[in-house]
């Protein structure tokens, strides 16, 4: 098993193609073709299911990927940590989803990098992306000539305060038109799903509080001020929030992580490859 072997491998994973990986390394198709089969032998079992001219990663393959980016983003990050010149530039990021989760990225990468500094804006309604070489967005077409990978795809539920209101086990949105909502400020992607979800079903959402702050949120959205969505987690989800079976509200939350290709390397490589490790799915 071979370095090449593996970064073939995974970037054919990223990518979905031989040609593209081969394009990427100025290699023939068939050398990456050949290497990735090599590596399936060594390791004795498929890593891709291949159709006519197209490959999908199958459940070994994608178990391997996730563990090859951990794993070259601990050596990118070793090399680069005993490397004589370092990066001065601060990291400009705009973040626009996921919040809490990000603040605890950056400070987890700060502990790794204590030298590395952040411009980190935290605005629903910044939209000048260009100055920033980082955005974290819901999925969209917005960020022209930005290179992009999914970080969080997860289910959207209807959540409310365990035992403050009484619903039945089944229920449609349009059952809950009378009911209080607390919903995030304008510009927010959770408010847009909020509002599209409700006009779709013929009314306006009663929203008696509307803020932009996470731990505040969760503080009413637990106290029974009123239901809220939220981002499944399974059996992660607090204990003291109950989710709504609404069964014609079926949305996901697919964040991306996108960023400026020209400034990708040093420091903002270094990031941008620590937040694949740090992907989200349900």
């Amino acid at each position: 098993m071979e370095i090449l072997q593996l970064k073939y491998f995974l970037d054919s994973a990223e990518h979905g193609s031989f040609s593209l990986t081969a394009k990427k390394y100025m290699v023939p198709t068939t050398s990456v073709s050949a290497s990735v089969r090599r590596l399936e032998e060594e390791l004795g079992y498929k890593l891709f299911d291949r159709h006519a001219n197209k490959i999908t990663l199958n459940e070994n393959g994608s178990r391997l990927k996730d563990a090859l980016v951990v794993a070259f983003y601990e050596i990118d990050t070793a090399i680069a940590d005993i490397s004589a010149e370092n990066d001065t530039r601060r990291i400009n990021l705009l973040v626009r989803a996921m919040r809490n989760d990000i603040s605890d990225y950056i400070v987890e990468f700060n502990k790794r990098h204590p030298n590395i500094h952040f411009n980190a804006v935290f605005d629903f309604n910044e939209h000048d992306y260009q100055k920033f070489d980082v955005v974290i967005d819901e999925k969209n077409k917005d960020y022209v000539g930005y290179s992009g990978f999914c970080l969080s795809d997860m289910r959207i539920r209807m959540k409310a305060a365990r035992g403050k209101f009484i619903f039945p086990k089944k229920m449609k949105i349009a059952d809950l038109s009378k009911q209080p909502f607390i919903s995030w400020g304008d510009g927010s992607n959770m408010h847009r799903i909020l509002l599209s979800a409700c006009e779709s079903a013929g009314f306006s959402p009663n929203i008696v509080v509307r803020l932009n702050d996470m731990e505040c949120y969760n503080k009413m959205l637990k106290a029974g001020v009123g239901i809220g969505l939220a981002r499944d987690f399974g059996d992660a989800d607090s204990p003291e929030l109950e989710n709504l079976d609404v069964t014609d509200f079926v949305e996901r939350y697919t964040v991306f992580c996108y960023y400026n290709p020209k400034m990708h390397f040093g420091n903002i490589k270094m990031f941008v490859d620590f937040i694949k490790t740090k992907k989200q799915g349900k």
